[in-house]
């Protein structure tokens, strides 16, 4: 089983878990073989990510690991990044999506201006 983001999930994948929406109302079961009809309604209702048969795929686009950026710069970063969610639930799967893209986002800008060592 490996969980992947919808973006790397392939036409033909197999699901290993039902997939839910927020409220818990299922939209796909667990074996379903994914088509083009299957990703339009996931991304209709806010599911980004979703549990297939086989390994997780590299997430080539993300230039940086995260975990090996100095941890000053991650407080200052998602601090920096908080006050945008100050009104929301960070743990809905859209806001900790869009959330996790800002963090990369601002931690790459300030890698990129040579300012902040990693």
């Amino acid at each position: 089983m490996a969980t992947i983001r919808l973006k790397h999930l392939e036409l033909g994948a197999l699901l290993s878990d039902d997939v839910k929406d927020i409220n818990g109302r299922m939209l796909l079961k667990a074996g379903s073989e994914i088509t083009e009809k299957h990703l339009k309604i996931l991304k209709t209702w806010g599911v980004t990510e979703v549990a297939i048969v086989g390994e997780d795929p590299p997430e080539n686009e993300i230039e940086i690991e995260l975990s090996e950026v100095a941890p000053e710069l991650m407080k200052q970063v998602e601090q920096s990044i908080d006050k945008y969610f100050i009104l929301c639930n960070k743990e809905h799967p859209v806001n900790r999506e869009l959330r996790g893209y800002m963090i990369i986002k601002k931690v790459k800008e300030h890698l990129s201006s040579g300012n902040i060592p990693v």
